[in-house]
């Protein structure tokens, strides 16, 4: 797949893990807690396949933690995402099915809090890959040289969420 076409299919899915956002934010207020904590999980699922996709990795699965895992190995991955994906992959199963639990329903389980929690860590990777994107538009002097390391692992680039250079091939930026 072509560089432009690999950004073309990462912007798809980024538009739609917005849309999955704005939906969870939808769930919340109306009080379907269970289905807010599931689709910001299935949000953050698509931001980081838009990423991967940028790099032209394919994206397959559904765990948050082994498509961090995927992208190590061309972006600098910080801790706190793994503990955000730890956090909404919990609950990709519990929030659907009613046999997840010994008795109930999922909505029983699901209160305000733990809503927030998931939303909150759903924010936290969109903007660190909404980070990402930035950086390489922001930032024309540096695109070329992105563009030719682009997928092949020799080039690793870690924002923060403004898209601020945070490090590159790990050597810290201010």
């Amino acid at each position: 797949m072509l560089f432009m076409e690999r950004l073309e299919e990462a912007k798809r899915w980024f538009l739609q893990c917005l849309r999955d956002f704005k939906a969870a934010q939808d769930s919340f207020r109306n009080g379907n807690y269970e289905w807010s904590c599931f689709q910001a999980q299935q949000a953050a699922g698509k931001a980081l396949k838009a990423l991967l996709y940028a790099h032209g990795r394919s994206a397959w699965g559904h765990s948050l933690v082994e498509l961090l895992n995927y992208l190590k190995d061309v972006e600098m991955v910080g801790e706190e995402f793994y503990v955000n994906a730890r956090e909404l992959d919990r609950h990709y199963i519990p929030s659907r099915y009613p046999n997840s639990f010994e008795s109930g329903y999922p909505g029983m389980y699901y209160d305000e809090p733990t809503a927030r929690r998931a939303l909150e860590a759903c924010k936290r990777i969109i903007e660190w890959v909404r980070g990402v994107f930035l950086w390489v538009k922001m930032r024309p002097c540096y695109r070329r040289v992105f563009q030719q390391f682009l997928g092949c692992g020799f080039f690793k680039v870690s924002v923060g969420c403004e898209g601020k250079l945070v490090s590159l091939n790990g050597v810290g930026y201010g």
